[in-house]
């Protein structure tokens, strides 16, 4: 009877102690589970987030590559400096933009690139995205390194620096992140068609050929076959990749006569031309900001001068008792010669990638020149202002001389005098025209 009540006490302890243990494994998962289980799902929102940030390096990274391809095309479209009126070369004498200036207009437009391409980033998580774009951008490219031919195949470095990205959910877990990128630029000729380039301007056989014709008083013929010399000098410097061509602009050639004193080839500004008719091209090098450039219209504005000036002035001038004084004095008639082209050269060596596919780079380089000779073997007695103690001060013209062809077949002799070298910077105006150590300084007549 007691062995009976043992084994029935004994059976009782043993369920109520499995009862306490599945109780308390009930309560331990309920409470300790669901904490781990929260801690796990933390944990994955985490790396989610972490790799969501990891992508957006990567999607940076493809941007940065891809906005210095787009910038780099960009601006050997425009002469290496992004601006709607492309500014020319040759302007008359040399005027190439530097290795810096155009350095630092493709920094700006890459990071205006790079920052478009930040901004239209989304995600599909339900998490907070704010992002802060790129403060700097630096090409690791130099001037000394473009002309050694060390950036003809790209292989130069461009960074972006500054970039913020925050990202966070709801409960307020969150992070953020400043980024820098940097990348690798290869299979771009842009380096190598500039240095190109800024050789042939810098012999600048247009100007000199263009500066013989008006020296012969030649005409527009002679202006054609001074553009055709500077664009056989230009393809002879490129590879067998590159096909180049040229093209007048508007077209344009201009040729009269005017008067003038003795002197050397001369800068024409041609100041009395019609204006929609100047063989004149801007020279000014500048970069466009980006936003001011894309948010404008890009279409180039045209060319503007002053009114119009009277050439010819009345003959007649009256002296201190009233009565009309006429004075004389020896001018030499002028020959004025003028011509503008566009010189274009396309790489089929590498396919540069950009919005509407790849496509070969095409750089594309403007020239004009612009002069005045007066011939001494041709003076004139004209009529000239009457001044105070003597006659002449200064000469005009005062009537228009006779209409001359654009060839003559008494030419003078051409000179062997060429165009002075190169500018050692850059100029914002027009080059000082050429001179020689015989010439004397004379205020022109008209002036």
């Amino acid at each position: 009877m007691l062995d009976k009540g043992v084994s029935v006490l004994s059976f009782a302890f043993v369920v109520l102690a499995v009862g306490i243990t599945l109780i308390s494994w009930l309560m331990y998962n309920s409470y300790f589970g669901s904490s781990f289980q929260q801690q796990v799902f933390t944990e994955s929102k985490i790396d989610t987030i972490r790799n969501e940030i990891e992508g957006m390096k990567n999607f940076i990274k493809q941007s940065l590559i891809f906005g210095s391809h787009q910038s780099l095309v960009q601006h050997a479209e425009s002469a290496g400096l992004v601006n709607p009126q492309k500014a020319a070369w040759i302007c008359g004498a040399p005027d190439v933009p530097t290795v810096e200036q155009t350095k630092s207009c493709l920094e700006s437009y890459t990071k205006y690139f790079v920052n478009v391409y930040l901004e239209n980033y989304t995600i599909n998580l339900p998490v907070s995205l704010i992002k802060e774009g790129f403060e700097n951008c630096s090409y690791n490219v130099t001037s000394g390194g473009v002309l050694s031919e060390k950036y003809d195949e790209g292989n130069f470095i461009v960074a972006v620096e500054g970039g913020k990205i925050y990202l966070s959910s709801k409960n307020e877990l969150g992070t953020s992140e400043l980024i820098n990128s940097q990348d690798e630029i290869t299979r771009n000729r842009f380096w190598y068609m500039f240095r190109i380039f800024k050789a042939w301007a810098e012999k600048n056989v247009l100007g000199n050929e263009i500066c013989k014709c008006t020296m012969g008083c030649q005409g527009c013929g002679c202006v054609k076959r001074a553009s055709e010399l500077a664009y056989q000098d230009l393809v002879k410097r490129f590879d067998k990749n590159v096909i180049c061509r040229v093209s007048d602009i508007q077209p344009c050639c201009q040729s009269e006569t005017g008067c003038g004193e003795p002197k050397q080839c001369l800068f024409w500004d041609e100041e009395e031309i019609d204006p929609d008719k100047r063989c004149l091209l801007p020279c000014e090098k500048k970069c466009v900001k980006p936003e001011d450039f894309f948010g404008s219209n890009k279409s180039s504005a045209k060319s503007t001068s002053e009114e119009h000036k009277k050439f010819y002035e009345e003959p007649l001038y009256a002296d201190e008792d009233g009565g009309e004084e006429i004075c004389t004095c020896l001018i030499w008639p002028e020959w004025r010669l003028a011509g503008s082209f566009g010189y274009s050269c396309t790489d089929y060596k590498y396919y540069v990638p950009g919005p509407g596919g790849p496509k070969p780079l095409t750089f594309s380089v403007s020239g004009f020149a612009s002069f005045r000779v007066p011939h001494p073997n041709c003076e004139v007695e004209v009529e000239c202002t009457p001044g105070g103690g003597g006659c002449c001060t200064p000469c005009v013209c005062k009537e228009k001389p006779p209409e001359t062809t654009t060839t003559s077949t008494t030419s003078p002799p051409v000179p062997t005098t060429t165009l002075p070298p190169p500018p050692t910077s850059t100029s914002t105006t027009q080059p000082s025209p050429p001179t020689s150590a015989s010439t004397t300084s004379t205020t022109e007549p008209g002036a």
